[in-house]
């Protein structure tokens, strides 16, 4: 998304569908239960970098344009 923003190219679309994965997937995430420490670890790594991925979505809509919708 970064290389395609950098070239000005549209990535609105991208964006907003990163956006509801995260939004997705952020519970399933955190319902998970760890049977070891290495499993708690890798799960608080994940659910860490998913609500990193989700702030910077949320700051990086604000920034790019709205387009008009043209999804297939």
């Amino acid at each position: 998304i970064d290389d395609s923003y950098e070239r000005k190219l549209d990535v609105r679309d991208s964006l907003e569908d990163l956006q509801k994965f995260i939004r997705d997937t952020l519970p399933l995430l955190q319902k998970f239960k760890p049977k070891n420490d290495s499993e708690r670890v890798a799960l608080q790594d994940a659910v860490d970098k998913a609500q990193e991925t989700e702030t910077s979505t949320k700051e990086a809509l604000k920034v790019v344009p709205k387009t008009e919708k043209r999804r297939k």
